[in-house]
């Protein structure tokens, strides 16, 4: 399906395809050949079309240096994505249009422009913008969206089928959510449009997702009558943390510290030592706990033990990285862990079978039990 947008002098083609449709793959072939536009949109961003490209991507991934640049979260949601595309059909392989695309403008000399938000800044702005208890929900619906083995109408698949990974999985989780489906869905379609009304060239031709369509369009001609102006920018923000949320980042670190410490005003140091000894064990056990349920390397559960109960006194490291570096660095994944890891996660087995995914699946329990271990050690303390 295409449609033509006429905006002061310059004619838009917005190219709405189904990404696993073979159809598709020609539809794009045609229209570029035929309408020779200045520039070619496509609904990727860098890291997107990298994979793309790149199809040996898993074996080259260092899962030590993902760990050590904080970057586990974006890992387990690539992975949530890969998971997602499986369960609505292990056949399938998306994006041949945009490929294509890609493949003709490099031919043809022609400009391309990336105009799709990295998913991460999506999910980042949504965990931002949700409360507390709605974190716990956006949290279960990405579990569900992509590891659920609830069975789906064939009508369903096929649907999902004739959206990209990501719009599909977002579209499934704003409808489990809808109070952050402005972030997840029509954000999208204003960043898309942004992009696309900033492209070089007095032709255009953008390669989308059918399911983008009515909403880039509005937003364009939205953009061109200058009814509103946002940046790419200010849609990629991460919202800043709540003052409440600052408060007890700094808050819970400084109370702990001044519980155990509290017996040094009174010459009472068997108290402080006895506050620290409680609070050393409790948090370092139960993250300890958490690796061992990771089934974690022996070196890294004690790490984790030692490390726990100090990196909860720290805003800018978590156990979860120290972890993840340790087991990492002590079970190097090879590269049929990483050939493999796409379909191993859809399995509890394969998860622990595989390197890659145990590493993260140590890094996130990690994390979760020193959040547990830190609220049970200050009620000890009290």
């Amino acid at each position: 399906m295409i449609t033509e947008i006429q905006l002061n002098g310059r004619v838009i083609y917005l190219l709405g395809t189904a990404h696993v449709s073979k159809e598709s793959v020609e539809d794009v072939r045609e229209v570029i050949e035929t309408k020779k536009p200045d520039t070619v949109c496509v609904e990727l961003d860098a890291r997107r079309e990298k994979s793309l490209i790149n199809k040996k991507r898993w074996q080259e991934t260092n899962i030590v240096s993902i760990m050590r640049k904080k970057q586990g979260m974006f890992m387990i949601a690539s992975l949530m994505l890969s998971a997602y595309q499986k369960r609505i059909g292990s056949d399938v392989t998306p994006g041949a249009e945009m490929l294509e695309a890609l493949k003709l403008a490099k031919k043809e000399n022609i400009h391309v422009s990336l105009c799709d938000r990295p998913i991460e800044k999506t999910l980042k702005r949504a965990w931002r913008k949700t409360g507390f208890l709605k974190k716990l929900r956006l949290l279960e619906a990405l579990f569900s969206a992509s590891f659920s083995t609830k069975s789906m109408k064939s009508e369903d698949i096929e649907s999902l089928k004739n959206q990209d990974a990501i719009d599909s999985m977002m579209k499934e989780i704003s409808d489990q959510l809808p109070s952050i489906k402005t972030v997840l869905i029509d954000e999208r379609d204003q960043y898309l449009a942004k992009k696309i009304h900033e492209s070089p060239g007095k032709g255009i031709v953008a390669v989308l997702g059918m399911g983008h369509l009515k909403g880039v369009e509005k937003h364009l001609r939205a953009l061109e009558a200058e009814e509103y102006d946002i940046s790419c920018d200010q849609l990629s923000e991460v919202p800043k943390p709540s003052k409440i949320g600052v408060f007890l980042k700094w808050a819970i670190p400084i109370g702990i510290i001044a519980l155990i410490t509290r017996g040094a005003f009174t010459s009472d140091w068997a108290s402080v030592f006895n506050n620290f000894l409680s609070w050393f064990m409790v948090n370092g056990t139960l993250s300890a706990f958490a690796a061992i349920l990771a089934l974690a390397h022996p070196i890294t559960i004690v790490g984790t033990f030692l490390a726990a109960p100090f990196t909860s006194l720290s805003p800018a490291i978590g156990v979860g990285f120290v972890a993840g570096i340790i087991e990492g660095s002590f079970r190097k994944p090879l590269v049929r862990d990483f050939q493999n890891v796409t379909n191993d996660i859809r399995t509890l087995r394969g998860v622990y079978r595989n390197r890659v995914s145990r590493v993260l699946l140590v890094f996130f329990l990690t994390t979760i039990g020193s959040a547990i271990g830190t609220f049970s050690a200050i009620s000890t303390l009290f």
